[in-house]
């Protein structure tokens, strides 16, 4: 049983039970209680002592980022436990964050994102259902237009990130190419400056570029950024990256720069740090309903104070 002390430590990076631990906090949000993955999940925490020590101490982590205190958090933890499953579960969810909901449909003619037919402003995210029973999951600060017949729907991506599940032949386009999933295909494509980041997570995805005359088949588990002209070597999916849909932001020894970075998305304003800590490595499954909460939580349990100069400017200095 890890102490209130051990509690206020952020899960250690690297170790294969810290690793799996974390992998099993993103798939069993949202799980209904008694399923599969429940049942599976037991199974793996019994399997070893390190298994359930790793998943104590990753659950006294998130509830500390939840803004209980190491001793309350504890408190809290052993009551879920003595609970057992459907207490572990709503530990679980309670630390998750909810969808938001739509923005405004139109906007001012400034530019093609403000006049897309869906789009989500930042710190927003949203699930559409489109009329051939494929899904659309837009993340924060993302514009779309969906055109087309059913069976060859069109969604233009004109910025942010978007997650397609594939209900008929899709198309996913925007100025550097398109994407094509087939049905069932799984798809995260995110547009960076010039290029559109791809990953196939299920079935077979094809990307082409906007000058190309063929498309070049993404395998599962594999990412490419294409642009005009060309696509790039592949590289393995990261898959962590779409645990947004789920409200979600997982790290696993991510340097702390980068990890703000991700974070920045969701928040109005400017999120900085200080060169000399953008090494720290931290590991751990956050909630995006409130980034500055994470920002508390972090000056809590990192060498780390917080420098605000308004609510919209904060930087992350040494403590």
């Amino acid at each position: 049983m890890p102490s209130p002390e051990a509690a206020a430590q952020p899960p250690a990076a690297g170790t294969a039970a810290a690793e799996a631990a974390i992998a099993w906090m993103v798939r069993l949000h949202g799980e209904p209680a008694g399923s599969g993955a429940w049942r599976a999940f037991t199974a793996w925490q019994e399997a070893h002592p390190e298994h359930a020590a790793a998943w104590r101490h990753l659950q006294a982590w998130q509830l500390r980022l939840a803004g209980l205190p190491a001793g309350a958090a504890q408190t809290a933890l052993d009551a879920a436990h003595a609970r057992g499953h459907s207490g572990r579960r709503r530990l679980l969810l309670s630390l998750g964050a909810g969808s938001a909901g739509l923005a405004a449909l139109q906007g001012l003619p400034l530019a093609r994102a403000m006049l897309a037919d869906v789009r989500t402003g930042v710190g927003e995210r949203h699930e559409l259902r489109l009329p051939d029973g494929s899904q659309l999951s837009l993340n924060t600060d993302t514009a779309v237009d969906v055109g087309g017949q059913a069976g060859s729907l069109v969604v233009r991506l004109h910025r942010g990130e978007i997650l397609v599940r594939a209900g008929a032949l899709l198309t996913v386009a925007a100025s550097e190419g398109q994407v094509r999933a087939t049905p069932d295909g799984e798809a995260r494509i995110q547009r960076l400056d010039h290029t559109l980041a791809v990953t196939a997570h299920r079935d077979q995805v094809a990307v082409q570029p906007r000058m190309a005359v063929q498309t070049t088949p993404l395998p599962t588990g594999r990412c490419v950024h294409i642009d005009a002209q060309s696509v790039s070597a592949e590289s393995p999916a990261d898959f962590d990256r779409a645990a947004w849909a789920e409200g979600l932001l997982v790290a696993r020894g991510r340097r702390l720069d980068a990890f703000l970075a991700d974070l920045a998305r969701y928040r109005h304003g400017y999120l900085g740090v200080a060169p000399e800590i953008g090494g720290l490595r931290i590991s751990g499954v956050f909630p995006l309903a409130d980034p500055d909460r994470v920002l508390a939580a972090l000056a809590r349990t990192l060498a780390v104070r917080l420098q605000y100069r308004t609510r919209y400017w904060v930087r992350v200095l040494p403590a």
